[in-house]
């Protein structure tokens, strides 16, 4: 996946009118965005923290979701056939 936004981190700066505009970190970095309130300028500055946060959960939640396929196929197998893949005696 191609990343088609400023990396972060972000941050913002108030100015004297109560606006806060919100940059990338790095030096040089281009104005991105601007809000009337803190709250939402924290929100906007966390966007790419954020983002990254949700990669990992798409990335972890896809692995449940195979795990569960796994065990469900597991459970709809004949009795003869679980008992061949998940053995009951482990003596």
């Amino acid at each position: 996946m191609e990343t088609k936004h400023t990396p972060g981190p972000w941050t913002f700066v108030p100015d004297p009118n109560g606006v806060f505009g919100i940059y990338p970190n790095s030096v040089g970095g281009k104005f991105l965005a601007m809000t009337d309130t803190r709250a939402n300028a924290h929100l906007i500055a966390a966007a790419p923290e954020l983002l990254e946060g949700l990669k990992q959960c798409s990335s972890y939640l896809g692995e449940v979701y195979v795990f569960l396929s796994e065990i469900e196929a597991t459970l709809e197998m004949s009795p003869d056939r679980f008992e061949e893949v998940c053995p009951t005696d482990l003596a």
